[in-house]
């Protein structure tokens, strides 16, 4: 197991040059990294802590999509405790990367809400040579899929996310057995679509290219699933056998 490496702040003893000796993923490792952020308005270096850049970036970004830690200017950061307390950051304890559970790092009884299945259609601009991005994709051996008569283009991979390069749009699918909890529906969606942002950024620079138009991403959310955890209907329906049924004027 990868420990600590930097004299870190255990929320639970303050002194100053307390060393904690934690595993990543670990309920203190993440109140460690809060506790430094609250002492010195920034982030701790990967090397300090004795983790790869990436490994850091993965779970510094859980904190930042809950709104835990904020940035408030050119490499200052905040610590925002009424975050920390709303989504319950001292019970959680969950290994980093499991996707198996589909767990998430704040999971508390409070995150009913199961969004998965999101996809998401990017409006491009004109980009130069866009035509010939098959050329780039062979040219800088990136793996590519050719798709549909209809769309004309090409299927690449980028962080397990599906994202289609096509004429006029990038569309963007997440990932099959992947989800996001929370409270309600309108904030998994904000998850969702935080990471879809994200894989579009990683596109953008794996394509040398900008997608913005005057400044702004255009999309339209042509997809996307939300379901509610142990629900007592859904309990019935599987225990029953049955299938539910909804229709209106419109039909079934």
């Amino acid at each position: 197991m990868v420990k600590f490496k930097y004299k870190l702040y255990n929320e639970s003893c303050m002194k100053r040059g307390k060393e904690v000796k934690i595993t990543p993923g670990s309920k203190d490792f993440y109140l460690s990294i809060c506790s430094y952020v609250k002492l010195h308005n920034k982030l701790p270096s990967a090397a300090s802590i004795g983790l790869t850049k990436q490994a850091l970036n993965y779970h510094l970004r859980k904190l930042k999509i809950e709104g835990i830690i904020q940035k408030v200017g050119y490499g200052t950061w905040e610590f925002n405790q009424k975050n920390q307390d709303r989504y319950n950051l001292k019970q959680v304890k969950i290994t980093p990367g499991d996707t198996s559970k589909q767990v998430t790092l704040f999971t508390s009884f409070g995150k009913i809400i199961r969004g998965h299945g999101m996809i998401v259609t990017f409006k491009i601009p004109k980009i130069p040579n866009w035509d010939k991005r098959e050329v780039y994709l062979e040219r800088k051996n990136i793996k590519f899929k050719r798709i549909g008569s209809n769309w004309r283009g090409q299927s690449i991979k980028i962080r397990d996310f599906k994202v289609w390069l096509t004429p006029k749009n990038i569309v963007v699918y997440y990932p099959k057995g992947k989800s996001r909890y929370a409270e309600t529906a309108e904030e998994s969606e904000r998850y969702l679509l935080y990471d879809i942002t994200q894989v579009i950024k990683t596109t953008e620079n794996l394509l040398k290219v900008s997608i913005k138009i005057n400044g702004e991403y255009k999309f339209k959310v042509s997809k996307q699933h939300y379901a509610k955890i142990e629900d007592n209907l859904a309990r019935h329906y599987r225990r029953t056998g049955e299938k539910l049924v909804i229709a209106n004027k419109g039909g079934i």
